[in-house]
């Protein structure tokens, strides 16, 4: 850990010291020194795409949006924004969330960007 003067700190618990490391997950979450959680939402977002991706027979069937659509809010969104509370969303990480859940979006209606379809219309 550091302190404020730029100085490592050393803990030690029962006379044994603790290692110091650059980041490390707790409850789910990449916790860093850094106040940047870009990394967090990185990983948030690749998350997101595997659970998309065990879910691509519903995802992208032919199956009702209806049922497309309880089945991203229940199992895929939640993957995708797990410790979001705690993110501090600048305009950079908002623009990579916002094109993260179009491209999903598209996906489950079989839009590709070829097609030349607003945001607006998916």
């Amino acid at each position: 850990m550091w302190n404020n003067l730029g100085r490592e700190q050393r803990f030690a618990i029962g006379g044994e010291t603790l290692e110091v490391v650059k980041e490390y997950v707790y409850l789910g979450q990449v916790v860093t020194a850094e106040p940047n959680h870009e990394s967090e939402i990185t990983r948030r977002i690749r998350m997101g795409w595997s659970t998309f991706g065990k879910h691509s027979q519903i995802m992208n069937g032919s199956l009702p949006l209806s049922l497309k659509r309880k089945v991203y809010n229940s199992c895929i969104l939640p993957v995708l924004t797990y410790g979001a509370e705690t993110w501090r969303l600048t305009k950079r990480v908002q623009l990579k969330l916002r094109t993260t859940q179009r491209a999903m979006e598209r996906k489950m209606i079989g839009v590709t960007l070829r097609d030349r379809k607003r945001a607006e219309w998916v």
